[in-house]
């Protein structure tokens, strides 16, 4: 499987921003379907560009915490009565 993503411009920066969108399935080399879970938006000339990474492990994909990781550290404040 690999990530279907979509490169954003960030004003003032050299960098792009990758937006996962969703994913491709790949069966004996070739691609043979793809799942969105959001919509591209076109760029300023109204063109839509996607590329497909390697899909990561999940073990290596520790840059930001779980929503549900941090909700469970929000419920584990104590709440003043």
């Amino acid at each position: 499987m690999y990530d279907v993503v979509q490169g954003k411009k960030i004003p003032n920066m050299e960098k792009k921003r990758w937006q996962k969108l969703g994913v491709a399935f790949v069966q004996d080399g070739k691609v043979t379907g793809i799942k969105l879970d959001a919509l591209p938006i076109p760029d300023e000339k109204g063109e839509v560009w996607l590329s497909l990474f390697e899909k990561k492990p999940r073990e290596e994909m520790t840059n930001y915490p779980s929503s549900q990781q941090r909700t469970s550290e929000i419920l584990d404040d104590e709440i003043p009565i």
